[in-house]
């Protein structure tokens, strides 16, 4: 993987449009507790939160620990390379799409937050 990491570092990985419905807010605000700088987070999406989404990073502290990459020809390759899979949306559907179903498929753990149980 490219992006800064080191071998060491424990890497969560997720992708999809950077929106209010993907809620990488609650991914990233799950990351600032904990303790451990060892554990990264990679963001692959492009959207309307991107400037949101980086004032967050900014404002806990996590410029170091994560990272937003846009969009990339080679999500797979990326998601093959982390050490876990992290899906949080808001849906009111009980399908996680395909992020679900390709995270699923290589068999890396992922979550599903339920928008009846939103963090503030």
């Amino acid at each position: 993987m490219e992006f800064n990491l080191n071998e060491d570092d424990f890497v969560l990985f997720t992708a999809g449009q950077l929106s209010k419905r993907k809620n990488h807010e609650v991914v990233i605000k799950a990351l600032a507790a904990i303790e451990n700088k060892n554990v990264k987070l990679l963001i692959c999406g492009l959207g309307e939160l991107e400037s949101y989404l980086r004032e967050l990073i900014a404002e806990l502290g996590l410029e170091n620990r994560v990272t937003l990459a846009g969009y990339r020809n080679d999500v797979i390759e990326q998601l093959h390379a982390a050490d876990l899979f992290c899906v949080s949306f808001f849906t009111r559907r009980s399908s996680c799409g395909s992020n679900g179903i390709n995270g699923y498929r290589i068999t890396y753990c992922m979550f599903k937050h339920s928008w009846k149980y939103r963090l503030n």
